[in-house]
């Protein structure tokens, strides 16, 4: 009987296993899935289009704070459509909006909690808190999935292998770097 019960608290104590793995994506890299992601367009990102129109162009990222931040510049003719143009305002502004890098089902990540933290004109303000922000968290998506996918897909290597599963357990973005660690189950054929 003693010696079941120290066998079971011998198991109780033994470290378990670790099985995280963690993907470390510098500013510069993250900067890069922005660009292709959103600024695609001439690099610019088009929050409407037409006679109204408003876009983001000109992107900087930092990561600090726990937060994913994009500064950029915002360019805008705000009004009504009057045959077929628009009568209204020119707007510019440097606008600076951020959120949390946070864990989603299916091993992405998005952004959550966005917020507007600077702003250069404040008549911008209402135009970012209804078009830019609710835009943001679909908008800076990060499929960590697909990037272990392409990650494992080496030339000359005489197996595939199928990513079965993937569980994010902590995101961070702290000193210019985003973490994200990370489960994950291979199945190689």
């Amino acid at each position: 009987m003693k010696r079941l019960l120290v066998a079971w608290l011998a198991a109780l104590l033994l470290p378990l296993p670790a099985h995280a793995a963690e993907l470390v994506l510098e500013r510069s890299a993250v900067e890069r899935l922005v660009q292709q992601a959103l600024f695609n367009d001439k690099g610019r990102y088009f929050l409407q289009r037409g006679a109204c129109y408003a876009y983001l162009e000109e992107p900087a990222i930092a990561l600090a704070g726990g937060r994913l931040v994009l500064d950029a510049n915002l360019t805008a003719f705000t009004g009504v459509i009057v045959n077929n143009q628009c009568i209204g305002v020119p707007l510019k502004s440097r606008v600076r909006v951020s959120g949390k890098p946070a864990p989603q089902q299916g091993g992405f990540v998005r952004l959550v909690e966005p917020s507007i933290d600077n702003i250069s004109d404040s008549n911008v303000r209402a135009l970012v808190q209804q078009v830019v922000l609710p835009r943001l968290p679909q908008a800076l998506e990060i499929d960590v999935g697909a990037a272990v996918r392409s990650m494992l897909k080496q030339p000359n290597v005489a197996y595939t292998g199928d990513l079965e599963r993937i569980d994010i357990s902590a995101v961070s973005a702290e000193n210019d770097r985003l973490g994200v660690v990370f489960d994950f189950k291979l199945i190689a054929k």
